[in-house]
């Protein structure tokens, strides 16, 4: 399916620091040039630049744009889907890159499968012992 925005494709990354520098070059979109390191700001800033070119294009055209989003919300929708879907609290935190599932634990806790069904089936134990 071809892209509603021109432009050259977001490249993912997947380590820092890359060896790899994104050049500009005037009416040519990005190229890729080896041997430099890129920091990871950079990626953000060339998504919010690729969003606001694509909402620009599609409010000119009539079209109703994507939302406003930050790459860094990308990575917590990732993370919510792959635990909404039931994988392993520890397969999650390897892909985030954080440091310990703990981690990941304590900032997707709201997601976790099962969460709220436990704390109901608590309440119900809570009902019964009282009555």
């Amino acid at each position: 399916m071809p892209s509603a925005c021109p432009g050259p494709p977001l490249r993912p990354c997947t380590t820092w620091p890359t060896r790899r520098k994104l050049e500009r070059v005037k009416g040519e979109g990005a190229k890729i040039i080896e041997g430099a390191h890129l920091h990871p700001e950079r990626f953000s800033r060339t998504f919010s630049e690729a969003l606001a070119r694509c909402r620009r294009e599609l409010g000119e055209a009539g079209q109703e744009p994507p939302p406003v989003i930050r790459l860094h919300d990308l990575r917590h929708t990732h993370a919510t889907l792959l635990l909404s879907a039931g994988k392993p609290v520890k397969v999650v935190s390897e892909r985030l890159g954080h440091s310990s599932a703990v981690v990941t634990m304590t900032v997707y806790a709201h997601v976790l499968p099962g969460g709220q069904r436990e704390a109901d089936s608590f309440d119900a134990m809570i009902g019964e012992a009282q009555a």
